[in-house]
């Protein structure tokens, strides 16, 4: 059986775990970098099966110029969530995906243009269509609401023959 997406701490309700999870975002906006990694890194045995522990840490290392430090936390949480047993929802592809944009804008930020490029491409095509994460990718890609991507006929996205 899968464990809950809430394990981890029961006592703790929803409204503190978002309110941890503000204070940790502030406290990585701050540079306040030990703090937010200390909160966000408990936020992941709270809610290991979400990704915006993952998020929050890669966010915290990224504003501390930490670029390869924040692409572990983010593969990490993706190799949490893609260990997620069946059955997946779209919920699971959105946690995915947005796992995803940000690996490739820390990807980026680390100077690894190319393979950035193709993960906020795989967030793209693997999110559902109208969620954060598709959108944030199409934003962070250039890519208007109703703009094809066109790299799609040149780089072969995941699944899609070479």
């Amino acid at each position: 059986m899968a464990p809950a997406a809430d394990s981890g701490a029961s006592w703790l309700t929803a409204a503190d775990v978002r309110l941890l999870s503000d204070i940790g975002f502030v406290a990585s906006c701050s540079r306040q970098t030990q703090c937010a990694v200390q909160i966000f890194q408990a936020l992941t045995l709270v809610r290991p099966l979400r990704a915006f522990p993952y998020v929050g840490l890669g966010l915290a290392y990224l504003n501390a110029r930490q670029a390869p430090a924040a692409l572990a936390a983010l593969a990490l949480g993706r190799q949490v969530l893609g260990g997620w047993p069946p059955p997946h929802g779209p919920e699971h592809a959105e946690e995915l995906a947005l796992l995803r944009v940000f690996e490739g804008i820390a990807a980026h930020a680390d100077q690894r243009r190319a393979e950035g490029f193709q993960l906020l491409r795989q967030a793209l095509h693997t999110a559902p269509p109208e969620g954060p994460a598709a959108r944030l990718a199409r934003s962070v890609l250039g890519l208007g609401a109703d703009e094809p991507d066109l790299a799609a006929s040149v780089i072969p996205t995941p699944g899609q023959p070479a």
